[in-house]
């Protein structure tokens, strides 16, 4: 069976890619596969996010990929939330890669994942002051309100928020 070999067109930055691979997911979320739900036993973008891995790693044959991915099984499983004890063999990213999803769509979604804005990896400085309120500690207790103000002086943007608001924010994961 034959399969399609991936070329990537994107320049690998210095420093390397950092990159949530739950989004890199969300991404391949939106390639329609090709493969028939019988005998399926991993989802599409799982093994898409396997072969990207493999693939930023320097491997680019499906059983080169298999066995990058063997040598990480546990770590993989780990990062990734995969209940199976296994993760698939070479034969399924020969599949997948050969008739499983169309390959110019992949291409570019993963092209356009991997190519960095414009403006990353520009220093942007913000100065940040807290303070608690006076007068807002009530009796009996050790803390008050307080208050968090932030500047970007090169946008002359200043934000105030309550110190509260901006830990929910940050634990809720939005912000």
């Amino acid at each position: 069976m034959d399969y399609s070999t991936l070329c990537l067109e994107v320049t690998p930055p210095e420093t390397g890619w950092v990159f949530d691979a739950g989004s890199l997911y969300a991404q391949f979320e939106r390639l329609v596969g090709k493969r028939h739900a019988r005998g399926k036993r991993y989802r599409l973008e799982l093994v898409l996010i396997l072969v990207i891995l493999a693939m930023l790693s320097g491997e680019d044959q499906p059983a080169g990929i298999a066995e990058w991915v063997r040598l990480r099984t546990a770590p993989l499983r780990e990062a990734l939330a995969v209940s199976r004890p296994s993760l698939p063999c070479h034969n399924t990213y020969r599949r997948v890669l050969g008739a499983g999803v169309d390959v110019a769509e992949l291409q570019a979604v993963v092209s356009q994942f991997l190519t960095p804005p414009a403006d990353a990896g520009q220093s942007v400085m913000i100065a940040i002051d807290g303070k608690t309120l006076p007068g807002s500690i009530p009796s009996g207790q050790t803390r008050g309100l307080h208050l968090l103000a932030a500047d970007l002086p090169a946008a002359r943007r200043h934000y105030n928020a309550r110190l509260a608001d901006v830990l929910n924010l940050v634990l809720r994961g939005t912000g």
